[in-house]
């Protein structure tokens, strides 16, 4: 019986040609099955690294300004679009692991864990040696759509009532006085009386700032400190020379960030 069914087996084998795969077709699968693997925690490293940056640099001293819980306000900066992305490349990690030659063998949560895990670690190098630092800087400046989605999650500091104020300066008017246009089109006269500037900023047309302090009247804005828009590090990767000639997130003219760029104290 055996007998016959080997033979039948080996008639239909050579009746339909089949031929086996060579050792370097399996090699070769495996390799890329690796190869995409590590490229998706790469990926996913970098998502978070660049997380890590944006939540640290999230301005949270502003909590009481706003009468927020640190939870609550966590959901207003919380970077989504670089969320979805580790989500994203989580999934693809998992997905090229189990698909390896020993990924069977592992439980599911224990993989969708470890990915997240790696991730995270990487995106904490990633962000220790600035690389996610300049990613955000690259984007901002170069992807107009990202620009805006930023911008978007920064409409917070829009909300005078509450003693905050963000946007361009439009004109200089004297040493104690500079227009303003925020974020949501309003045009604001700022009174600046013994002002902070963090970041050596100085009053320039053009500038993008954030404002702290009080209103006094229609559209009037009394500054108690003023910080550079774009944040703390960015000084340092224009310092050496490796930011893009052009930033779309910064001054409208399309020149280097400048001042602007200059780091808080």
């Amino acid at each position: 019986m055996k007998g016959d069914i080997g033979k039948q087996v080996l008639e239909k084998i050579e009746r339909e040609r089949v031929r086996p795969y060579s050792k370097w077709r399996f090699v070769f699968r495996r390799s890329v099955m690796w190869g995409l693997f590590v490229l998706s925690l790469i990926l996913g490293s970098l998502a978070s690294g660049v997380m890590i940056f944006q939540l640290t640099h999230a301005d949270w001293d502003l909590c009481h300004h706003l009468h927020m819980g640190y939870v609550t306000f966590l959901f207003h900066v919380l970077p989504y679009f670089w969320l979805a992305f580790l989500v994203g490349f989580t999934a693809f990690a998992y997905f090229y692991f189990r698909r390896t030659e020993r990924g069977y063998r592992y439980p599911t949560v224990w993989l969708i864990s470890g990915s997240v895990f790696l991730s995270l670690i990487g995106g904490g190098i990633a962000y220790k040696v600035d690389l996610a630092e300049r990613l955000e800087v690259i984007l901002r400046s170069n992807v107009s759509i990202y620009c805006r989605m930023q911008e978007m999650r920064s409409r917070i500091w829009v909300a005078p009532e509450k003693g905050l104020l963000a946007g361009e300066i439009v004109d200089v008017q004297s040493a104690n006085k500079i227009r303003l246009k925020d974020f949501k089109g309003h045009t604001w006269q700022i009174e600046l009386k013994d002002t902070l500037w963090r970041g050596r900023l100085k009053a320039t047309k053009g500038l993008k700032i954030k404002v702290i302090g009080r209103m006094e009247g229609r559209n009037v804005f009394v500054a108690k400190e003023i910080r550079p828009w774009q944040g703390h590090g960015w000084r340092r990767f224009f310092r050496h020379g490796s930011g893009p000639g052009r930033g779309r997130c910064g001054r409208p003219d399309g020149k280097s960030p400048g001042r602007w760029g200059h780091e808080q104290k």
